[in-house]
């Protein structure tokens, strides 16, 4: 008898119940870090909520996007929709091998131009001894 003689072969239903088995715990796992990302965002906006709050309670002012914590809702806004799509095409993008090669090296070759940009003077901001890339409106 050979070695493939000797193995009992799994049947369909078998298969699909394995098949099952694992995209349920793959779908927990997902669900885990979801519930993980989410409550450490909310602790961030939680954190900025409580640290840019006064007792003059800029927070209920009609113009509190305006404040640090206004801008921290927003950007976690972004944030989780940018997730949320990712999360929906990225698996089906990042399929194939080529998209699995070279995205990671145009990400790092844009992280490094960005890096040399905040040393060139007509694109850097230096503002209080920083030089940035982005200028954002005076703070």
């Amino acid at each position: 008898m050979t070695i493939c003689e000797d193995r009992n072969p799994l049947t369909w239903s078998d298969r699909r119940r394995m098949t099952e088995e694992i995209q349920n715990s793959e779908f927990r796992i997902q669900n885990c870090l979801l519930v993980v990302a989410v409550a450490l965002l909310a602790l961030g906006v939680v954190m900025v909520a409580s640290t840019s709050a006064s007792l003059d309670r800029s927070l209920f002012d009609p113009g509190w996007l305006g404040t640090h914590f206004g801008r921290q809702v927003m950007f976690a806004g972004a944030g989780v929709l940018v997730m949320l799509l990712t999360s929906r095409f990225a698996p089906v993008f990042l399929r194939s091998t080529s998209a699995r090669f070279w995205i990671p090296r145009i990400m790092f070759a844009l992280a490094i131009v960005s890096l040399i940009a905040t040393m060139i003077p007509g694109v850097a901001s230096v503002q209080r001894g920083s030089g940035r890339w982005v200028r954002f409106a005076a703070s």
